[in-house]
């Protein structure tokens, strides 16, 4: 049996526990004889009995217990390594190709910049290749090995620069054009290693148009922008301005250029389009041209079509263009190749309709979506708008009394998303679908064919808008109400002039209603206490049953004292669980009966929300709308190692140092802030106040007429800039 050729550093922050179950991974690879294993833990617990049962063939890295940081624990691993390669990670490797992948690829590298005979552990990039580390093992190799580093300077220096580069992707994330149609600006992500340094890395980057021969035909700077990974900001982003005139006529696709050192060849990777990017693909007109970026199919790539808008029978051209690509795919029997023929056949029954489609989720009107509806019937009779509910809604009957209702995946709703020029929602697209149809069938194959304005309403404000991103989502259209919240969203989603601060529609209606002696507890949920949204799924990442967040509900609302205070004081208590959590907490046991249970998926939330006098709870957006009303409010955090590691980032929006009331951290707690309030009529300070004042750019009843206008110019301007 050949030496081991790579040692795989596994560097644990959270003790040896979590990474039991990678070592057995690697321990069934194929490759495990071209390879061995180290552990380091930098901090949290080590079992070295657990490991040594579990995986006797790894090193365990002695540390004497100290905690340290990252550039510590790489100097203190590197000293043991004895194979030609070393490279660290803090996840599983990906299977036995990878392995075998990282080693081919250090020995032609090695070959290539002439370092075989170098006498220390060559870095090798896979899983984890931060910036920290690489300049962790250039400072260990200049400090313990200066003489045979000055000797090969060059080859390293090199070797090195190529590390981040060679396991790179590129993707297309949107399209904008800018200054009045003469700029077309490509907005994407190009990941590679070395990444997260506070300066972005020196990597030159270009944007490459490349026609069908192959031949490099525009070009432009790829200027690296930050972007929100795993709760880390690295520099993966990129924006990269192309001038409309310089595209050329006909096909192309776009690929990214990483400089290379001088004298070796520079890295080019193809540019592929995110699910979000396709999503918003429509042709678009500006100047002499007219041009939309198509995928293609087995692929995975995009592929520009350009045409002139000003030839004779240019319009003509451009549908015999379209034409030949559906009837490629009917030939092929593919999903949706027959959907501009549908359109056609069905247009004379939507002749000149401009049509507006709204929604929340299937089952509900009672949100933003609900809000915009009423006030488009109210107000824009001009506005040729459906709001698309389920026939077995209890809000069916309530919306057809408003204005025109669709029942949701009949007939009717699958022909008006043939046709709709506006797709407009309170929390995902994916909720307006058919269910007969599938969510990545429709962002593949549907959505660039028909081109319909994809529109965010929101349902709160985004406490933490690094999970909404374009790259996934495609909106043009992004409403926010809070001027932080709308910065964050520009600095961290993807999203620029899509960003409009209008205003929430439901906000028109937050009237406070006389006082009526009631406490309102709406918690949010945890996504890893549910089955994944959207999918066949079952299991949970964590169990209900023992969890903080079920001891807490738990504790909480069985209290005596909370049952005592309510009764002394003449309070009532209604909790509404969220509408992910209802199957848990609808059976959770009340004591007395001054506490009640509502249904999180009822239609007269917003009521709820008004009549009462103070609001409870842990991190739902809904405390902004409670900020609005001018009701007093506090916020429980009773798990918030488990939230935040589990369920969301830390917030643009700190509860303490921005929020509208004070934040409590167990049980008693809690009910002491409620004490307080209760004994001071439920007044909100004026600390609290001051704060809503600034956080909120509009402080009156006009929310929807904005959207409306922001809709409005999207329509007129087809999001050109």
């Amino acid at each position: 049996m050949s030496a081991p050729e790579l040692t795989v550093v596994i560097v644990s922050d959270q003790g040896s526990a979590p990474v039991l179950p990678r070592l057995a991974e690697l321990a069934a690879l194929e490759a495990f004889p071209r390879f061995t294993v180290s552990l380091l833990v930098r901090s949290g617990d080590l079992d070295r009995d657990a490991v040594q049962a579990a995986a006797p063939w790894v090193t365990v890295i002695d540390t004497d217990g100290t905690p340290l940081t990252l550039e510590q624990a790489v100097a203190t691993a590197l000293p043991t390594v004895s194979t030609r390669f070393v490279m660290f990670t803090d996840a599983a490797i990906a299977g036995q190709g990878t392995i075998d992948r990282v080693i081919d690829r250090g020995h032609e590298s090695v070959e290539s910049f002439g370092l075989a005979d170098a006498p220390f552990p060559l870095l090798t990039p896979i899983g984890w290749s931060e910036r920290t580390i690489t300049d962790a093992y250039r400072g260990w190799l200049d400090q313990q090995h200066a003489d045979a580093v000055a000797a090969r300077r060059a080859d390293l220096d090199g070797y090195i620069h190529m590390l981040p580069l060679r396991n790179l992707l590129a993707r297309l994330d949107g399209i904008d054009v800018l200054e009045g149609g003469t700029v077309l600006r490509i907005t994407g992500m190009c990941r590679r290693g070395a990444t997260d340094s506070v300066e972005p890395p020196d990597h030159g980057m270009e944007l490459l148009v490349v026609d069908d021969a192959g031949t490099v035909v525009a070009r432009a700077d790829a200027r690296p922008t930050p972007r929100i990974e795993a709760g880390l900001t690295r520099w993966t982003g990129f924006i990269a301005d192309l001038q409309v005139d310089d595209l050329p006529f006909g096909k192309a696709t776009l690929d990214i250029k990483l400089a290379a050192p001088p004298g070796r060849e520079d890295v080019r990777v193809p540019v592929k389009p995110a699910p979000g990017a396709l999503a918003a693909s429509r042709p678009l007109v500006v100047r002499d041209r007219r041009f939309q970026f198509f995928p293609v199919h087995g692929s995975g790539r995009a592929e520009f079509v350009t045409q002139s808008a000003t030839a004779a029978l240019a319009r003509m051209r451009w549908s015999a263009t379209v034409l030949r690509r559906d009837l490629g795919g009917m030939l092929r029997r593919r999903p949706f190749a027959w959907t501009r023929p549908i359109r056609a056949l069905t247009r004379p029954m939507f002749w000149r309709r401009t049509i507006w489609l709204v929604g929340e989720r299937p089952d509900t009107a009672r949100d933003n979506g609900y809000h915009l509806f009423a006030h488009l019937t109210r107000e824009r009779p001009d506005v040729d708008v459906y709001y698309v509910i389920d026939r077995a809604s209890a809000q069916y009957d309530q919306m057809s009394a408003l204005g025109r209702v669709v029942a949701h995946s009949s007939l009717r709703h699958r022909l008006l998303m043939y046709h709709a020029s506006v797709l407009v929602n309170a929390y995902s697209l994916t909720h307006m679908l058919p269910q007969q149809w599938s969510k990545a069938l429709y962002v593949r194959h549907f959505a660039w064919r028909v081109g319909a304005f994809r529109v965010y309403l929101k349902h709160g404000i985004h406490m933490n808008p690094k999970v909404l991103k374009r790259q996934q989502t495609g909106f043009d259209l992004f409403l926010t109400a809070s001027r932080r919240e709308t910065e964050a969203a520009r600095v961290t989603s993807g999203y620029d002039r899509q960003i409009v601060p209008t205003g929430l529609p439901r906000y028109d209606a937050l009237v406070p209603t006389p006082p009526t002696r009631t406490i309102l507890f709406m918690p949010t949920w945890r996504m890893y206490l549910v089955p994944r949204l959207f999918s066949d799924e079952t299991t949970t990442k964590v169990p209900f049953e023992g969890s903080t967040y079920q001891r807490f509900m738990q504790d909480f609302l069985g209290s005596p004292r909370l049952r005592r205070l309510l009764e002394e004081h003449d309070y009532q208590l209604e909790f509404m669980p969220h509408y992910n959590m209802h199957a848990h907490l609808a059976q959770m046991p009340l004591t007395g009966d001054r506490l009640t249970v509502l249904d999180g998926s009822a239609p007269d939330i917003q009521d709820v929300m008004r009549r009462c006098d103070l609001f409870l709870t842990d991190h739902s957006s809904v405390h902004f709308d409670i900020a609005y009303l001018g009701t007093p409010l506090i916020y429980t955090h009773f798990d918030d190692d488990e939230y935040f590691g589990g369920h969301a980032h830390t917030s643009w929006f700190s509860h303490e140092e921005d929020g509208f009331g004070p934040v409590t951290r167990d049980v008693e707690s809690t009910i002491d802030a409620i004490e307080h309030y209760v004994l001071n009529g439920c007044e909100r300070e004026a600390e609290y106040s001051a704060r809503v004042e600034e956080t909120f750019i509009f402080h009156d009843r006009h929310n929807s007429q904005r959207a409306v206008a922001a809709i409005d110019d999207l329509i007129e301007t087809r999001g050109i800039s």
